[in-house]
């Protein structure tokens, strides 16, 4: 199979008041074939938010290099890696990152429609998401409507729809 991530000497230092410096990632070295189901875990400070922040185009390393799909991402411009995150990362955040005002089924289609889809196309990818996490019923729902659990489903949902679907095997 085809390798879709790559994390190739990764390292990461702080310098939070410019005379202590804080190693928050030490050579890291990770490769993840498309299709492949990864976790990532370890004691609180041990680095997994920064490594998922800097594969993400949120951060910058300080050494190394992340490739996704073959393209690296390291020293791009913040305008090439905000489209990468549109169109080919989906975050789900610990916070959900909901908006408010928008149902489930606005929140769900928003980076669609931001990445230029036309409603029939977002409706269609909405409700085959949805159905796949069981929150078909809860789309007129807004967030505050919501168990923290279906909210937590809507953020994978949201996530997971404005990517590209993954061919079939």
């Amino acid at each position: 199979m085809k390798t879709f991530l790559e994390v190739k000497q990764l390292n990461k230092t702080f310098q939070p008041d410019k005379e202590v410096e804080v190693t928050a990632l030490r050579n890291i070295n990770i490769a993840v074939k498309q299709g492949d189901f990864a976790v990532l875990s370890g004691p609180s400070g041990s680095g997994k938010t920064t490594l998922l922040n800097i594969i993400g185009g949120l951060d910058e390393a300080t050494g190394g290099e992340v490739l996704l799909s073959g393209q690296v991402l390291t020293g791009l411009s913040e305008k090439e890696l905000s489209i990468i995150r549109r169109d080919q990362i989906g975050f789900v955040f610990q916070a959900y990152n909901l908006i408010p005002v928008l149902t489930a089924k606005e929140n769900i289609e928003y980076v669609m429609r931001l990445q230029g889809r036309n409603q029939e196309e977002c409706d269609t990818r909405v409700m085959e998401v949805a159905r796949k996490l069981e929150i078909e019923t809860l789309l007129n729902k807004l967030p505050s409507q919501l168990s923290g659990g279906q909210q937590q489903r809507v953020a994978v949902a949201r996530a997971v729809a404005a990517t590209p679907k993954p061919h079939s095997c």
